[in-house]
């Protein structure tokens, strides 16, 4: 998923949280987009450059979900993209408010990159340009 598309997402689920939390959501809010950080790692590595607009426009044209993965990146490690990730930031989350927020917003990132690729491999499927496995 684009991460304009976890900003907006990720604004809309804070409004809703609002009411319960205040101002707090902004640590839900911000958490929600910045996981993908780790994608920017990933572009330094690989490409010796900080430069964000190029990382962005390079996982744009790298979408390795429709297009051949010729980077292989979908075999790189996306360390706030993994489970001991989620499992120990849950942990943590048990001792401190701002973790657990912050927790709340890494799963509503991952909830809403499973929804993106359950319907990116529907659709593929369905235009016959993804094989089932």
């Amino acid at each position: 998923m684009l991460p304009r598309y976890h900003v907006i997402l990720g604004a809309v689920f804070s409004a809703l949280l609002y009411p319960l939390l205040g101002w707090n959501v902004l640590i839900v809010f911000i958490a929600t987009f910045i996981t993908d950080i780790d994608h920017f790692f990933i572009y330094v590595k690989l490409r010796k450059s900080i430069n964000p607009f190029k990382a962005y426009k390079f996982f744009v044209e790298s979408d390795c979900c429709r297009k051949p993965d010729i980077h292989n990146l979908s075999k790189k490690l996306y360390i706030f993209h993994s489970i001991w990730f989620y499992v120990i930031l849950g942990m943590l989350s048990l001792f401190s408010k701002f973790i657990l927020l912050t927790f709340i917003g890494v799963m509503f990132h991952a909830f809403l990159d499973f929804v993106s690729y359950l319907y990116i491999k529907t659709t593929l499927t369905k235009e016959g340009k993804l094989n089932k496995k």
